[in-house]
């Protein structure tokens, strides 16, 4: 056996003829082939292959003979120390095999979970981004105008000025005389007129609402108006309280607010999603009372469920561009670790 495994090493060191070289020597000589082998060596695309294969091959072989040669038995006293000297150093190498061999597959699964995170990354950015245009749609079809809406205001329009019309005939005038003579021709008249503002001051409405939500909607997916967020005054004292409420701290605690400022950002920053509604309705509520009334009044804004929205997708892109990150609930809100402005 131990002769086979000789003539395979003589065989990839190319030694044809018979040498006095001790099996240590071999061992070593081998070892360094190898190594001239290994798949760094080149960047050539097809000798990278060939040399995957060598090195592999050579690997196997100097496992098996440096397994040999440490079982190899000692027949005369005055090789002990030498071979006491080369056992160690050969098994030495053979552990730097072992380990190295275990350190390729490591590295392999290593690779593979890579692999694996970043194709769960990009489903999961597709998701945020599927996630993101869904609460936008969402939140246009909130007063988007549906087609039964279309046509039952556009009805009611149409109908009042047929009525409008054909009330200007004489002989639908004399109709209304038979079967409603307490009506007037003037007070029918009016009645379709006013029938007709309604109709067209509620289409008008349904536009404007959708085109407001439209706009905040484009406005809020600006990185522009997204770094406001974070450079707001009332979200940064907002962010230290939560902060140092998660750190157990409290600013009385502290002789100074600079001091507790430094306690409280050392290490992560922490928000809650109510803080972004409430920026929200900073940002969006009416600046003066003509404007308030109005939006509250003749516009009717449901001001609640469209700022749940778009905090969900000024949400949604953050995590999307990695800005923060879930960090939990508190109570019934979602909380966020901000990982950088």
């Amino acid at each position: 056996m131990m002769e086979e495994i000789l003539e395979r090493v003589k065989k990839a060191l190319d030694i044809r003829e018979s040498t006095d070289l001790s099996d240590t020597q071999l061992y070593k000589l081998l070892e360094k082939t190898r190594n001239r082998y290994h798949p760094d060596k080149t960047t050539n695309i097809d000798a990278k292959v060939d040399y995957e294969e060598k090195f592999k091959e050579l690997t196997e072989l100097l496992e098996e003979f440096g397994k040999h040669i440490t079982s190899k038995p000692i027949n005369h006293v005055h090789e002990l120390v030498r071979v006491e000297n080369n056992f160690d150093l050969i098994e030495s190498k053979q552990e730097n095999l072992r380990l190295e061999q275990k350190n390729n597959n490591l590295n392999k699964e290593i690779d593979l979970c890579k692999a694996r995170i970043k194709e769960l990354n990009d489903e999961i950015t597709l998701l945020r981004n599927n996630n993101a245009e869904k609460e936008t749609k969402k939140l246009l079809e909130l007063y988007k105008l549906n087609r039964v809406n279309v046509y039952a205001i556009g009805l009611i329009a149409i109908l009042g000025l047929l009525f409008n019309l054909l009330l200007q005939v004489e002989k639908v005038a004399n109709l209304f005389a038979k079967y409603a003579p307490f009506l007037n021709e003037g007070t029918v008249s009016y009645a379709t007129l006013l029938l007709l503002a309604i109709s067209s001051g509620l289409l008008l409405r349904k536009y404007l609402q959708e085109k407001i939500v439209d706009n905040w909607s484009k406005k809020i997916n600006l990185s522009s108006f997204q770094k406001k967020i974070f450079e707001d005054e009332a979200f940064k004292i907002a962010m230290l309280d939560y902060s140092g409420y998660r750190r157990g701290r409290k600013k009385e605690d502290y002789e100074s607010f600079s001091e507790y400022h430094r306690r409280t950002t050392d290490g992560n920053t922490y928000f809650l999603e109510s803080v972004i509604t409430k920026f929200l309705n900073q940002e969006f509520s009416p600046k003066n009372r003509i404007d308030k009334i109005y939006q509250n009044k003749f516009l009717n804004l449901d001001r609640i469920v469209i700022y749940d929205n778009l905090k969900n997708i000024i949400v949604y892109n953050l995590l999307r561009k990695d800005l923060i990150q879930a960090a939990g609930n508190h109570g019934f809100e979602k909380a966020f670790k901000i990982n950088q402005i």
